[in-house]
């Protein structure tokens, strides 16, 4: 969760509080976890919200305004931003 003074803070919020939208992407750190939360977007009818598998290392390029969302904290993760886009490399 961002704060007003740029820090980043850890706080556990449900799916539906976390305001996930269309373009969003989700990084899963289980199977179980991935398949809850795939089940529940079918339900909800919420589609474009890309939930991803579990993996070790994660490489991903997303447009500017989407948000990544992690289930459990990632050991590193590395960005570099161009004009348009985002690339980022997370290791679970």
């Amino acid at each position: 969760m961002r704060v007003q003074d740029s820090e980043d803070k850890y706080a556990e919020v449900d799916h539906t509080e976390a305001g996930i939208m269309a373009g969003d992407i989700v990084i899963t750190h289980n199977e179980d976890t991935f398949h809850e939360l795939s089940g529940m977007m079918l339900l909800e009818n919420r589609p474009g919200i890309n939930i991803l598998e579990p993996q070790e290392t994660y490489s991903l390029e997303k447009s500017i305004p989407s948000l990544v969302f992690f289930t459990k904290l990632p050991h590193s993760v590395s960005i570099k931003r161009s004009k348009d886009s985002v690339r980022m490399t997370v290791m679970m």
